[in-house]
Parts: structure tokens; sequence; C-alpha cells
């Protein structure tokens, strides 16, 4: 789970039941966890928000947490926040084993529209804007639009 400070803050119990290794049996559809009995651990990533995230040194620090985690090519990738998160989040899902799977959960009116259709990724570098990306495609996306009662009245 990737995710920035701000989001964190606001939202961060939405995805509170998938953070605690689950006791019991796994539920219908769902697989176990290494230990029979126990759900998938899920690890938590926060970023700074907005641009500041958008950088080779977040993009590097989140490949080191992936492998330090013990992410596979089987792992999953859940980004949620603003459009900037979902830029840098997508970037590093479509590089990590050539291409992990990834779920984007945007939290901006913008974000629900333009990163999930638009399906640029990218981070800034040497002080250019969106120089660095692919394009890539989540495999689901969870539009939530109960997230936009947080956002300045402006947006």
């Amino acid at each position: 789970l990737i995710t920035d400070e701000t989001v964190d803050s606001l939202h961060g119990s939405y995805f509170a039941p998938l953070m605690a290794r689950r006791e019991g049996p796994p539920a219908m559809g769902e697989t176990g966890g290494e230990e029979e009995g126990v759900g998938p651990e899920v690890d938590k990533f926060v970023l700074p928000c907005g641009d500041a995230c958008k950088s080779w040194a977040n993009l590097t620090a989140l490949m080191e947490w992936a492998f330090r985690s013990g992410a596979t090519k089987r792992s999953l990738v859940v980004a949620f926040g603003g459009g900037a998160l979902l830029n840098v989040a997508g970037l590093f899902a479509s590089m990590l084993y050539r291409g992990s799977k990834v779920i984007y959960v945007p939290t901006t009116l913008l974000a629900m529209h333009d990163v999930t259709t638009s399906l640029k990724t990218s981070i800034c570098f040497d002080g250019r804007k969106n120089n660095i990306g692919t394009f890539y495609a989540p495999t689901k996306i969870l539009i939530d639009v109960a997230f936009c009662r947080t956002l300045p009245r402006g947006e």
C-alpha cells in the first residue's frame, strides 16, 4: 500500500482491516498467508504530498522498500492518493519485476478522472516535470466519491 502523508492522516483507516494480519481462516476467495489461517501481510509506504513525491529518490526508496519487504512477481501494489501519488506509484509498479499488478484508489476528483484514464505514470527529474515515465494500465480502479468530502471546496 503506497499513500501520502495527507491521505494517510485523513483516510488511513480505510485500509486498516488489511493492515493487521488477520487471525482465522481466509474469507471466501482469499488465499492464506505463509501460515495456515492467516491473511496476507500488507506493508505501507508513506510518501510526501503532491509533486514532492514524484522524485528519483522516492522511486528508489520504493524499490528498496519493495525488495526489503519481500515483494515478488506476484505482489500487488495499491496506490492510494491523489494524482501525483498515483503517477509515482504507477511508475514504480510498471518497473517492479517489469510490471506488477497495481490497483488505483484515487482520492481527488482530478485523479479520479485524469490519472485513471490517461494511464500516464511519471516522476520529475533534473528540474523537469514528468520527464521520466511510462504508460501503464492499473489492474483495477476503486473510486469512492466519499473521499471528495475532505477536499478543499475549490477542488
